[in-house]
């Protein structure tokens, strides 16, 4: 791999990681809008709006379950755990 082409990825994954977390401060936001906005309109007894605005509340915080359960670099983390097992595992066989 060039030199280049590891650059191109460390941009992208740069990109991507700050990606996800301006949209984890979006859906916060988000979320945290829509609940005001619903305690208001269930105080108005507006019943659409309160529907509205729950089903958006209910979008937002599915949305941030999923990028949650998203990993950034999967390969990475699993990597790292099975060579912290191998030396777990040959340090007992070695005793």
């Amino acid at each position: 791999m060039s030199a280049m082409e590891s650059l191109k990825i460390i941009r992208f994954q740069s990109i991507k990681n700050g990606s996800i977390r301006w949209l984890h401060i979006g859906n916060i936001l988000l979320m945290s809008s829509s609940l005001a906005g619903l305690i208001i309109a269930y105080s108005a007894m507006n019943s659409l709006a309160v529907t509205a605005l729950g089903l958006v509340f209910i979008a937002s915080l599915s949305l941030e379950v999923l990028r949650s359960n998203f990993k950034v670099n999967p390969g990475k983390e699993d990597a790292t755990r099975t060579q912290e097992i191998k030396q777990r595992t040959s340090g007992r066989k070695r005793r």
